[in-house]
């Protein structure tokens, strides 16, 4: 889990000197001028990491292994999603996406065929989502494994929600201070209803112990 955490905080710090040192327009300018044929194809498919079908899928899968973390998985990402819906929708609902925010001022770059939004910028879901689940994939593998090369893991596993946060921009969906906000709801969501689960009365039931991937 540290290593993960060090990670997003060496992210946190290089976003936080970014946004000193530049405003988020130039950020994503700058970042909207690097586009190669390549990386279009990576990031359209890295976005998908962040997806609320990704996340299904997740919980699923983790409620195969332990029902009990199938739903954390589950608690978490809703109260991500509704956390992050409202302040799109209630608190601040005219942030514009960038598409929308140069219109008629500068014309930036868009994969053709891209579906790209205009509206509820703020904050990025699809980053906490993906936040929120390699979060909670590096708790379970901490706490709930045994495999070598846990620091590793958590290091792959972060490395995969910058990605995702960062395909954002990229695909001009959101600027970087969306992605910010996304990535801290996600792990503090995700960090608050792990550790509810696991120490609350209600969730201490033997069958929230079965796996349907072992005997237990």
């Amino acid at each position: 889990m540290r290593s993960f955490l060090y990670l997003y905080a060496l992210f946190l710090i290089i976003s936080i000197l970014l946004l000193a040192c530049l405003s988020k327009v130039e950020v994503f300018l700058w970042i909207n001028s690097s586009h190669t044929a390549f990386s279009d194809f990576v990031f359209q498919a890295t976005t998908y990491l962040g997806d609320g079908i990704f996340a299904a899928i997740m919980v699923v899968l983790l409620a195969l292994y332990k029902i009990r973390l199938g739903l954390v998985g589950m608690f978490s990402f809703v109260g991500t999603g509704l956390l992050v819906q409202f302040l799109k929708k209630i608190i601040f609902p005219d942030q514009f996406r960038p598409l929308r925010y140069f219109e008629g001022i500068q014309d930036i770059y868009v994969i053709p065929g891209l579906d790209t939004h205009s509206f509820f910028s703020f904050p990025s879901g699809h980053t906490a989502t993906s936040f929120g689940v390699f979060f909670l994939l590096t708790l379970v593998v901490s706490d709930y494994t045994k495999i070598k090369g846990k620091s590793l893991l958590g290091v792959v596993f972060c490395f995969i929600a910058i990605a995702v946060g960062y395909s954002r921009i990229y695909l001009a969906q959101h600027f970087l201070i969306d992605v910010l906000v996304g990535s801290a709801i996600g792990i503090i969501v995700t960090w608050m209803v792990y550790h509810f689960v696991a120490t609350s009365k209600y969730f201490i039931k033997p069958w929230m112990e079965k796996s349907f991937f072992t005997n237990n």
